[in-house]
């Protein structure tokens, strides 16, 4: 890329550029020195240096000096040195590109002068100019002149990888957001992998699948990114052998390497977080269900639900279709809720459960059907799953309610009955009935 040049002209009675007084000049114009910046690197990113080169034209018809090369502007993540071995940076207190040999250009000739340019680890992307001030003397028709020729060039600078990345997501994210939306896709990953499927049901529906285009979505999103740009970055980044750092005023690939990390990382932190909390209100509850059910002892005013969890509490992995009793004085039937023991001489049996459902639920009224017709579920399922409908209620999808359903040939509500006072037996059946409320 050629940079823009700058030339110092004589002209009558008119000196352009810096340039020393002198006596009488020739008529006309006629460029001095000419300045011009060369190079192929129009963009620069960490761990991706370059090279600029400087080409001082002598026009005169006097040898030329240049006495030194400065840097008037740079970017201040920049660091720039001449091209040469042993080379050192230049500092804010020291803008001078020192070479060896640098004093004299003959009349018709040229010099070239090498600058290697690389940046620190954290960069502002976008355009940036660089400024350069290149100071000479000479002899002219007797008369010594001096001045100097300032040359600019315009560089990109970027940080490496980032339009990799950036490139594969362009569709969906811009980086500021990157850490947001990173954070929210591993919480959903997490949800589906790690969570119980009722759970899963009740993960938002437009954090789910490819809901990029829902403004809740990126509402989230940004909330966090701005968050984790504000604190959560910095706060991590101090622990890491490269100290605290920010990518508000700057970055570069180590910066875009820890974001992702740190966001997948934050994301992970939150599902467990989450994890752990319903496992600790799962627990809870279970805990309080067993105290609620600690005595076992079924009595005739038990309701449905109460009845089922004292026989699921006493019979781990129980199933969920029971014997039927059929009673010799009334031929009424009931199904047999807990083991025919030897030595006692009752045994308790209850009337067919009716399970309603509210009118808008679905899928859990449909899973339940499935599954109270599959002789081989435990009632432990079941009971997960009047607990989800339970749960569910709430949004107009769940459990109505249960009660003892009123059926010709079968008891009213749990009862003992004597041993002696059994008429048969049947094969088990389910005693559970749903459905729909209108």
């Amino acid at each position: 890329m050629l940079g823009i040049i700058c030339s110092v002209f004589i002209a009558a009675l008119t000196v352009f550029g810096n340039l020393g007084t002198f006596g009488a000049t020739p008529k006309g114009t006629e460029p001095l020195v000419c300045v011009t910046v060369h190079s192929t690197m129009t963009e620069i990113s960490d761990f991706r240096p370059g090279y600029l080169y400087l080409l001082v034209q002598n026009k005169s018809d006097s040898t030329l000096f240049v006495d030194s090369i400065t840097v008037a502007e740079y970017p201040s993540f920049l660091k720039i040195r001449p091209a040469y071995n042993d080379a050192t940076f230049l500092s804010r207190s020291d803008t001078v590109l020192r070479y060896p040999g640098m004093t004299s250009i003959p009349v018709g000739s040229s010099n070239i002068y090498g600058i290697f340019v690389e940046t620190h680890d954290q960069v502002v992307p976008g355009k940036h100019l660089l400024m350069f001030n290149v100071h000479f003397r000479g002899n002219l028709t007797e008369r010594q002149f001096n001045g100097n020729v300032p040359v600019f060039y315009e560089i990109k600078s970027s940080a490496y990888g980032e339009s990799q990345i950036m490139g594969a997501l362009q569709n969906a994210v811009a980086f500021l957001l990157l850490p947001g939306f990173i954070g929210i896709i591993v919480v959903g990953m997490g949800f589906f992998f790690c969570f119980p499927e009722f759970y899963k049901e009740k993960f938002p529906e437009w954090l789910k699948g490819d809901k990029f285009l829902d403004p809740r979505f990126w509402v989230v999103a940004i909330m966090v990114s701005l968050l984790f740009a504000w604190l959560i970055y910095p706060f991590l980044t101090q622990f890491t052998p490269y100290g605290k750092r920010s990518y508000l005023w700057g970055y570069g690939f180590i910066d875009i390497l820890l974001m992702w990390t740190f966001s997948a990382f934050t994301g992970a932190i939150f599902v467990i977080f989450l994890w752990l909390t319903t496992c600790l209100l799962t627990f809870g509850q279970t805990l309080i269900r067993e105290s609620r059910y600690r005595h076992r002892e079924y009595r005739a005013d038990d309701s449905p639900e109460m009845i089922l969890e004292k026989i699921s509490r006493a019979e781990s992995g129980k199933i969920a279709w029971f014997e039927i009793l059929v009673t010799t004085s009334t031929k009424e039937k009931g199904f047999l809720i807990e083991k025919d023991r030897a030595g006692s001489s009752e045994l308790w049996i209850i009337p067919p459960i009716e399970v309603i459902w509210q009118p808008s639920a679905d899928q859990i009224p449909d899973k339940f059907n499935t599954w109270i017709n599959n002789r081989m579920t435990s009632l432990h399922d079941i009971m997960t799953l009047i607990r989800d409908g339970r749960d569910a209620a709430s949004e107009g999808k769940g459990l109505l309610g249960m009660k003892w359903k009123q059926t010709n040939g079968f008891i009213k509500k749990p009862c003992r009955l004597e041993k002696a006072k059994i008429s048969s037996r049947e094969n088990p059946e389910s005693p559970f009935y749903s459905i729909i409320s209108e």
